[in-house]
């Protein structure tokens, strides 16, 4: 039969926990200076290609971004979809559900310069 462990106030655990699922309502913080986390959101964002000089810096909104708010902090890392010849230079919360990304064309292979749609993966900490 399942169980439920309920605790008011602080709780102190010295060993290990196993659990299958752990739902925190609040914040969860993890190590003795650490910061508290209020919200993990991660997933793929979408951009929708357009010209990016040879040698210059373009910013697109990445959207879909689900979960995402303005407080995040945004790490993002490229897909097969964004060619070596592109560079993620930058990204921030910038609008619920939007990353704020700036790409940059290193013209590494004298490539097109339309990245294309592009669809990158995100991790959003609160």
């Amino acid at each position: 039969p399942a169980s439920l462990l309920s605790v008011q106030g602080n709780a102190l655990l010295s060993g290990n926990l196993t659990s299958a699922n752990v739902t925190a309502s609040g914040t969860v913080t993890v190590g003795s200076g650490g910061d508290a986390i209020a919200d993990i959101q991660f997933g793929f964002c979408n951009i929708t290609g357009a010209a990016i000089t040879a040698s210059t810096s373009v910013y697109f909104d990445c959207v879909a971004a689900t979960g995402v708010t303005t407080s995040s902090r945004i790490f993002l890392t490229a897909t097969s979809s964004l060619s070596p010849r592109f560079d993620l230079q930058a990204a921030s919360s910038s609008a619920a559900d939007t990353i704020g990304v700036v790409i940059y064309n290193n013209n590494q292979d004298g490539g097109s310069t339309n990245p294309g749609n592009l669809s990158l993966n995100f991790l959003g900490i609160r």
